[in-house]
């Protein structure tokens, strides 16, 4: 089974999404996937942006198109 995370908030929260999504993954023996769909459009309806920061770690990360 697959499972996509929507990725949202500051590197605080991405960091926690991500902890969560791949401890449930090892758990359950899902495929995981991230969404950073939401950085396209926030910079948009706020003073001030936020961007996807996840790809910045040697992270095992699948992002979903």
């Amino acid at each position: 089974m697959k499972v996509i995370w929507e990725v949202v908030g500051g590197l605080g929260n991405q960091l926690y999404i991500y902890a969560t999504a791949k401890r449930i993954s090892e758990e359950k023996g899902y495929a995981i996937k991230f969404d950073p769909a939401y950085y396209s459009w926030w910079p948009k309806r706020r003073t001030f942006a936020r961007e996807f920061e996840l790809n910045k770690f040697n992270l095992e990360l699948e992002i979903a198109t």
